[in-house]
């Protein structure tokens, strides 16, 4: 039951049997309302509840000491004390370090970080900044290789294209668009003397600061508001010290008229940089002006009641160790400037368009023309949406991510039919999802893209290097591609092609402990039978078995000839291995005649009607196949483990085979090494065993996709 359905006696209520003097009735017990989950969560979310509620993001987290002293105090933390010692060193030591003690004391109750209501429009500011920069950059690139190509040298004016791209309209209206957003930074000293402390030390910095500034060339000036002191740097100033001592080479580097359009933008920009403390906070402000300073003055009035906050409320009861919040606008623009090959691409072909030495580039500009629609492509079903997440200690330590946007990726709707295969006491790893095949299809045509690309510029750039140093590179190259070629795009386009296409949306990948050496006759026989072995299995569904056929046939071949073209390389001949066919319960295996290999430990490729797997041992392919569900049960998410015990199970069978047996299988030297390190090994393992499990899984709940990574501590 929740916190917000519990009733509680208030601790002053008198109890039923509570008489009062002068009639002698009983007073009836007085129930109080328990705080609402927003209420509990206010009280102990920290300064969180005094950001505006126009918040774009924030980062909290809180008791660092501790954490510290859990981390210190659990197993691991043991071991790595017992280690330092043993190195002459201590963790004691370390923390009682006067330097240690003021990080512990900054961070050992909460530490925060903000970024108010402008962060979206500034961070869309900067990423045409960078996206102006990319393309000047790779056109500069493309002019310095051509100069080169033709002179044999190159003279790089490395302020080329800083110049082109300052001097661009663009580049200049989002100067004058681009401020400081409100950001605000500190930490929680409960200490009223420590605090004011810290305020007094830190409002210092500013004044020397201010003192420092030479006469006549000075650009900040004392702020304050309330209790916050520290400084404005004021654009202003800026503009007239650099009109003053720079403005000839400003002048020569912009073009004049450029230099006093950047000048009138500085004049406008402010930046207040100012330190003061808030309730139990020490807090740094930095940002556009002293109004943009702001506090709520209540939670409800805070970013704790904003909508986008509703995920936290559920966990108001729980032992919360972080917050993250960042805001739907925010994401938007992450997700509107996710591109980095669009204004790369203009450059490239914006320099073959400014000179010739390198020939007709028309078929590799209309391939970068497609990589960039094949880009733009992918990322179109992408929606953006608020992320917020939680980090907590529960059954160990877990994180909680909530994103309102979309995973075009996954699909994390339809139920699964692999849920099963990793289940087991022995299983080391295992993940399972689905794929929401088109959106793989469209990440496959923007590799396509990205290949056809690569092959068409390294082809462009060898016939370009041959009167360079670079002569042979690009002889070798020009070899591999006349005999190589054909025969790699086949098998791109079988694996590409009928495999993608019969291939299902579903995969798992299962790596378990039931694995066995090969019966080799320099491994001794007890080895043999005593060893843990891991076991890796991939399996996919089937959707169309026929194209898996057709596959196959396309590899095959294209596996014949690329072996006849080695064995006229090498000299040798090398035939081609025939594979050897199995079934079992109708699933066909297929496997290669490998010397002490067995039923156990042999690579194989299966396949039925349903299933297709590649697996280390043809014994576990047949397991998996008998997990496999033909109607689909499994809850609809992406899920993926890791298990601790298995991991501790077979380091210790090792250890203690290679202690039984490590003089027969190793020099003298090696083995004594080994026999120090043992105990260090069986420490630390000794020391995980209340780690269980780290688990990730990916569902949509509540109309939201809901990520929890959980670290099961025992």
């Amino acid at each position: 039951m929740s916190s917000c359905d519990k009733k509680e006696a208030h601790s002053n209520a008198p109890t039923e049997n509570t008489i009062t003097e002068k009639t002698g009735a009983a007073i009836e017990e007085v129930a109080v309302e328990a705080p609402s989950q927003f209420e509990a969560l206010a009280a102990k979310a920290g300064f969180a509840k005094y950001l505006p509620k126009d918040t774009d993001s924030f980062w909290t987290l809180y008791d660092g000491s501790g954490i510290a002293k859990r981390l210190l105090n659990s197993g691991i933390g043991k071991y790595v004390e017992s280690f330092a010692a043993e190195q002459e060193g201590s963790l004691e030591e370390l923390t009682s370090n006067q330097d240690f003690q003021q990080f512990a004391e900054i961070a050992g109750e909460e530490l925060f970080f903000a970024v108010g209501d402008d962060g979206a429009e500034q961070m869309n500011n900067l990423e045409k900044v960078l996206q102006s920069s990319n393309f000047y950059q790779m056109r500069s690139m493309v002019e310095i290789f051509a100069q080169s190509l033709k002179e044999g040298e190159s003279i790089i004016d490395e302020e080329a294209y800083l110049k082109d791209w300052a001097k661009d309209p663009k580049t200049l209206e989002v100067f004058k668009n681009v401020n400081t957003p409100p950001m605000y930074l500190g930490f929680k000293v409960s200490d009223k003397e420590k605090r004011q402390a810290y305020v007094e030390r830190l409002q210092g910095f500013g004044s020397m600061a201010l003192d420092e500034q030479l006469e006549g060339k000075e650009v900040l000036v004392a702020a304050e508001k309330d209790s916050f002191k520290g400084f404005a740097v004021k654009g202003e100033l800026f503009a007239k010290f650099a009109e003053s001592e720079g403005a000839e080479a400003g002048a020569e580097f912009l073009g004049e008229e450029t230099f006093k359009q950047y000048l009138e933008a500085v004049k406008q920009k402010v930046i207040v940089v100012l330190v003061g403390e808030h309730e139990d906070y020490v807090v740094l402000f930095v940002g556009p002006g002293l109004e943009h300073l702001q506090f709520a003055s209540s939670a409800e009035e805070s970013v704790l009641a904003h909508k986008g906050m509703e995920f936290a409320h559920q966990f108001a009861a729980n032992d919360i160790a972080g917050l993250l919040y960042v805001s739907n606008e925010v994401y938007q623009e992450l997700l509107q400037n996710q591109s980095r090959i669009q204004d790369r691409v203009r450059g490239v072909i914006q320099g073959f368009k400014g000179t010739d030495a390198f020939g007709d580039t028309s078929v590799l500009e209309a391939l970068l023309g497609d990589l960039v629609q094949r880009e733009k492509d992918y990322y179109v079903p992408f929606k953006a949406g608020r992320l917020g997440m939680v980090a907590l200690f529960e059954d160990g330590f877990k994180v909680d991510m909530f994103y309102g946007g979309n995973a075009p990726a996954a699909d994390l709707v339809s139920k699964r039919q692999l849920s099963k295969v990793g289940e087991g006491e022995d299983v080391l790893f295992s993940a399972n999802w689905v794929c929401n095949q088109a959106q793989t299809e469209l990440g496959l045509e923007y590799l396509d893209a990205i290949g056809s690309g690569a092959y068409e510029a390294t082809k462009l750039f060898c016939g370009m290097a041959m009167q360079t140093e670079l002569a042979e590179f690009s002889m070798g190259f020009g070899m591999l591609v006349g005999m190589f070629k054909q025969d790699a795009l086949a098998l791109w386009g079988a694996l590409r092609g009928d495999l993608a296409s019969g291939l299902g949306a579903e995969s798992a990948i299962v790596v378990d402990l039931k694995g066995e050496l090969p019966a080799m006759p320099m491994i001794a026989e007890a080895l043999i039978k005593e060893a843990q072995v891991p076991r890796f299995s991939y399996l996919s569904t089937v959707k169309d078995r026929s194209k898996l056929a057709s596959s196959w046939e396309t590899v095959n071949k294209t596996a014949e000839n690329l072996l006849k073209q080695a064995s006229e390389m090498s000299g040798v001949q090398i035939p081609m291995q025939r594979p050897f066919k199995s079934e079992s319960n109708g699933l066909a295996s297929w496997t290669f005649q490998i010397p002490f290999a067995h039923q156990n430990c042999l690579p194989n490729v299966s396949v039925s009607d349903d299933l297709f797997i590649v697996s280390t041992s043809l014994d576990f392919s047949n397991e998996l196949a008998e997990a496999f569900e033909k109607e689909p049960t499994g809850e609809p998410m992406a899920e993926m483990q890791f298990n601790f015990a298995p991991l501790r199970e077979l380091s210790t069978n090792w250890l203690n085979l290679v202690e039984q047996y490590g003089a027969e299988m190793m020099g003298e030297s090696d083995y004594e090494q080994f026999k120090i390190a043992k105990p260090r090994v069986e420490g630390f393992l000794k020391a995980s065993e209340s780690l269980e499990y780290f688990r990730v899984e990916t569902k949509i709940e509540q109309a939201e996709i809901r990520s929890t990574m959980h670290l099961k501590v025992k």
